[in-house]
C-alpha cells in the first residue's frame, strides 16, 4: 500500500510538468489541495516521498510516560473505578418481547459507582441523580479509602478511573438482568449482590489486559496502539 502511494505521488509530479492541478485531480480523483501539497513538497525537498521524522509525534510527556511505567509495574496495587448506568429493564428485555416499549415498561435506572482491583471488589455505591464534580468527590471520600482497606492495598497504591471498568460493568449488568428485578429497590440489591460475586479469574484477566495496554503505550511512546 505504501509503495502504491509513493508511485502515485511520483506520477503526479511527472504529470504536473504538462498538466495543471485541476486535470491531475480528476485523473487520480484526489482533491486539488492534496495535489498542490504534493507538488510544493517536491519543489521544496526534491522528493514526494514521506520524509523521516514526519510521522505523528508522541502525544505523551516524559512525566506521564514515567507514571505509566510505574503503574504497569504495580498493576496488582491499582484500584480501578468507574460509574455506569444500570437499567431496570429496557427494550430488549424478554419479559416485554412482544409489546411496544413505553415509559411504564422502561421502569427507570440507577447510576452506580464502584471500584475493584485484582485482589477483589471494593465498594459499590448509588449516585444520586446525575454525576457531577461535587458528587464524584463525595463518592470518593465516602468509598475510596474504605475500599482500599478492604482490598488490603496498603500504603502504596494507584487510583485509576479507566475504561477497564466498562468490561466489569458489562458483566454486572448481565448478571443483574438474569435476576429479573421488578423494581428499583431490587435492582440496587441485586447489583450489590452480583458485584461481590465477580470471580477473581475475571478480575485478573481485566487487570492483565490493562497492563498490556500500558506496556503498548510505553512501547509506542504515546502514539496510537492496537488496543
Amino acid at each position: 500500500m505504501g509503495k502504491t502511494k509513493e508511485l502515485s505521488k511520483d506520477k503526479i509530479v511527472d504529470l504536473h510538468k504538462g498538466l495543471g492541478y485541476k486535470k491531475i485531480s480528476k485523473i487520480f480523483n484526489i482533491p486539488r489541495d492534496t495535489i498542490g501539497s504534493i507538488i510544493r513538497k517536491f519543489k521544496t525537498y526534491r522528493t514526494a516521498a514521506n520524509l523521516p521524522g514526519r510521522g505523528r509525534k508522541p502525544t505523551i510527556s516524559s512525566r506521564a510516560l514515567s507514571n505509566l511505567v510505574r503503574t504497569a509495574k504495580k498493576n496488582c496495587k491499582t484500584c480501578f473505578s468507574g460509574n455506569y448506568k444500570i437499567k431496570l429493564f429496557g427494550h430488549t428485555d424478554q419479559r416485554y418481547k412482544n409489546t411496544i416499549p413505553i415509559v411504564k415498561h422502561e421502569g427507570g435506572s440507577l447510576m452506580m459507582w464502584g471500584c475493584f482491583s485484582e485482589a477483589g471488589t471494593g465498594n459499590l455505591d448509588r449516585v444520586p441523580g446525575i454525576m457531577d464534580s461535587q458528587k464524584y468527590q463525595v463518592i470518593l471520600k465516602k468509598n475510596m479509602m474504605p475500599s482500599v482497606d478492604k482490598l488490603n492495598l496498603g500504603d502504596h497504591w494507584i487510583f485509576q478511573h479507566a475504561w477497564l471498568g466498562k468490561r466489569c460493568w458489562s458483566d454486572l449488568k448481565k448478571a443483574v438482568a438474569a435476576q429479573k428485578p421488578s423494581n428499583i429497590t431490587e435492582l440496587e440489591a441485586f447489583a450489590h449482590e452480583e458485584w461481590a460475586k465477580i470471580p477473581i479469574e475475571r478480575r485478573k484477566k481485566l487487570v492483565s489486559t490493562y497492563r498490556k495496554l500500558l506496556l503498548e503505550v510505553i512501547k509506542t511512546k504515546g502514539r496510537s496502539t492496537r488496543y
